[in-house]
């Protein structure tokens, strides 16, 4: 199997890739990508370069992420309120655990930006991002893909910004209790918002906050892209 094959299928992990593989992979992929995209570096990460605009996105090559509450993250949530009684945290609200395979793809590393600062959305979210991601030609990253970037880049955390909160495209659902064993991509979003922390004495560090959009005043949107089929 070739190594774009290989990536396509969300088998293989872009570090596992040698320099050639990953020249491979980039060369069709840069056939297919939008022209507003240019490769800006390969290395440690594939990194690519709107044009239009400067804003960069990062490539993740896919793979299994576990979303939910499981004993090890709650126990790290147990330790947390052994050294601080009064850490509420209710775990209900990230059952069921369940795995996620997902397709690569390509994540903004900022938030859309207005001029130099985050660009925030508020009253009409809804309609407000809809409006301009269509416009721009992109999507929402869905909550699986979202988590999965963020503890993909926990080792550099350069385009992360601890804390905002970030719009998903799944519909939110009371602790998820009707989405056991599926990615939750359903209809009824987006509704769900994301943030977390790199600060190791945070639950944001161990459970990345899942919250609805009617709990959260101002959001603002990383978005995604999905790759083409190679």
């Amino acid at each position: 199997m070739s190594p774009a094959a290989t990536l396509g299928a969300g088998l293989v992990r872009w570090p596992a890739l040698d320099e050639q593989a990953r020249r491979v992979l980039l060369d069709q992929l840069l056939e297919r990508l939008p022209p507003w995209l240019e490769l800006a570096e390969v290395g440690v990460h594939a990194r690519f370069r709107d044009t239009r605009s400067s804003e960069t996105w990062r490539l993740f090559t896919g793979g299994k992420v576990t979303l939910g509450a499981t004993p090890e993250r709650i126990a790290a949530v147990e330790a947390f309120q052994e050294r601080d009684p009064l850490t509420l945290f209710d775990p209900t609200a990230y059952w069921p655990v369940r795995d996620v395979t997902l397709s690569p793809f390509l994540l903004m590393e900022s938030p859309i930006a207005l001029e130099d600062a985050p660009r925030f959305f508020f009253k009409h979210v809804a309609k407000e991002q809809a409006d301009l991601l269509a416009e721009r030609g992109q999507r929402l990253p869905t909550e699986a893909e979202w988590e999965f970037a963020w503890w993909s880049v926990q080792a550099w955390r350069e385009h992360w910004d601890p804390g905002a909160s970030e719009l998903c495209a799944d519909g939110w659902r009371p602790h998820l209790l009707e989405l056991a064993a599926v990615d939750p991509s359903i209809p009824g979003g987006p509704e769900v918002v994301r943030s977390a922390s790199f600060d190791g004495r945070s639950l944001e560090s161990v459970f990345p906050t899942r919250l609805p959009l009617s709990l959260v005043r101002l959001v603002t949107i990383r978005p995604a892209l999905d790759l083409p089929a190679l």
